[in-house]
């Protein structure tokens, strides 16, 4: 009688790690899976036409201080002097500003703006 109660006992711990053996399997088969198509993905990514030709391109990073340049405005002025030198400068074919530089700058901005447009306007038709 107490060999029959052990060998059922034996028998569904047996049956437990069976089930774990194959869960891990399963899992490893899957997160292996995932990971060759983030691969495959990222590889994708790396072979797409960004839509301009970043041969002789420089790119500037230039954050205006939030205390000379508190409004909008003179924000703007201050991108606008800076585009009329680099502009004058020798062998620069085209020079403009972006808040952020395509395929390569993950701080994206949900605001825009529209040139003509007062600030105020903006505001309020932007939320």
């Amino acid at each position: 009688m107490l060999k029959d109660t052990s060998r059922g006992v034996s028998q569904g711990r047996s049956r437990i790690r069976n089930a774990l053996i194959v869960s891990e399997v399963a899992l490893s088969l899957v997160l292996l899976v995932s990971a060759g198509l983030l691969i495959n993905s990222f590889i994708r990514i790396l072979r797409t036409d960004a839509g301009f030709s970043p041969q002789d391109v420089l790119t500037l990073d230039i954050p205006l201080s939030r205390t000379k340049y508190p409004k909008p405005e003179l924000q703007a002025a201050a991108f606008q002097q800076l585009l009329g030198q680099m502009r004058s400068i020798p062998g620069v074919k085209a020079a403009s500003v972006v808040s952020n530089i395509p395929m390569n700058d993950l701080d994206y901005e949900l605001s825009f703006q529209i040139d003509g447009l007062p600030v105020q306007a903006r505001r309020r038709g932007c939320r």
